[in-house]
């Protein structure tokens, strides 16, 4: 119980190790007004942003569409971020 206590930090690492599972990277992003993270592990790319494609009578949740590696991705609408027009072309 008379143990000295160590002010370095190796010797707080070693009083409290943190277990590997709770180290994580998160990616965050805000969709709608609501705020969401992923573990980073689980992102396979991060793209720049290439315009999309307009399609006429789409419903309102889909402001466009781009392929993304053969796939057609839908994309929903979007604030633009900065000056830079962010809109389906």
């Amino acid at each position: 119980m008379d143990q000295p206590i160590s002010s370095d930090a190796e010797g707080i690492a070693q009083a409290n190790p943190e277990p590997e599972q709770m180290k994580a990277e998160w990616l965050s992003f805000r969709l709608a007004d609501l705020d969401y993270a992923v573990d980073i592990l689980k992102v396979r790319e991060i793209r720049i942003w290439e315009p999309c494609t307009r399609i006429p009578y789409a419903p309102d949740y889909v402001d466009g569409l781009i392929n993304l590696r053969g796939a057609i991705v839908p994309i929903p609408p979007h604030k633009p971020v900065s000056k830079k027009s962010w809109s389906c072309s």
